[in-house]
């Protein structure tokens, strides 16, 4: 190596200590009794950590916001989208940037 000060470590915004980085999914779905916890429970199933969620009612019965959730790669923030996705009332759910 030539220049070795020239070296720096990167980063990654938003990385975790164990290496994995938070994912933000955004979610349409009916607001109906129980639409929460399938939410969870679809996240869950896959070993997955919610680190924060925000979810309010919106027009037309339905409810509407953002779910952070820890992921060690962006396949699996796909299978956690894929999992929301096939709850029944659930209208859309898809990442977003921060």
């Amino acid at each position: 190596e030539l220049y070795p000060y020239r070296i720096i470590a990167a980063r990654w915004k938003g990385e975790t200590s164990k290496g994995s980085f938070i994912a933000a999914i955004r979610i349409v779905a009916d607001d109906r009794s129980g639409m929460l916890n399938h939410i969870t429970e679809a996240v869950g199933a896959l070993g997955i950590n919610i680190r924060s969620m925000a979810l309010s009612p919106m027009r037309d019965g339905q409810i509407g916001g953002l779910i952070n959730v820890e992921v060690p790669s962006s396949s699996v923030a796909d299978m956690v989208t894929y999992n929301i996705l096939r709850i029944a009332g659930v209208k859309k759910a898809y990442r977003v940037n921060k």
